[in-house]
């Protein structure tokens, strides 16, 4: 049998005395103390706790003056969305409310934006009728009611 930790090795039984005595059985850790074996687990969970807090840390200082925005795919594949989807349509007249265009693809758009407005995600005087050249430049950017 060979030790795991010093690689000598072992005949028969010696090495269960050999694992008390083994010359590796303290670890050395990056700030040159050593640590004995059954407080390495304790250890590494403190270093990764710290490293969790400092990265936890960093991340609140980059999003400190940042609006938090959610997701908004889930709103598009809700059937709440799709049953409001073609009275907003026939109720502008199947146009686009800022260019009055009829024949570009037409989207339903939301005046205030669901990524940082969930709760209106399918309010009906929430959504307006634009062309796709029209919504992709508003994005989430503005919150103009061009109807």
């Amino acid at each position: 049998m060979i030790c795991n930790r010093c690689d000598r090795h072992l005949l028969g039984n010696e090495y269960k005395d050999h694992w008390k005595e083994c010359s590796r059985r303290r670890i050395v850790v990056s700030n040159a103390r050593t640590i004995p074996k059954d407080n390495l687990a304790k250890a590494q969970r403190q270093v990764r706790r710290n490293r969790k807090l400092l990265n936890q840390y960093r991340i609140d200082e980059l999003n400190k003056n940042k609006q938090v925005t959610v997701g908004t795919s889930w709103v598009y594949s809700d059937k709440r969305f799709k049953r409001l989807r073609y009275p907003v349509l026939k109720a502008n007249n199947f146009k686009c409310c800022a260019c009055n265009s009829t024949e570009a693809e037409l989207h339903i758009d939301h005046i205030k934006p669901v990524s940082k407005y969930p709760e209106l995600a399918f309010d009906i005087n929430n959504l307006q009728v634009l062309c796709k050249d029209c919504n992709l430049s508003k994005s989430n950017k503005f919150e103009d009611d061009l109807r």
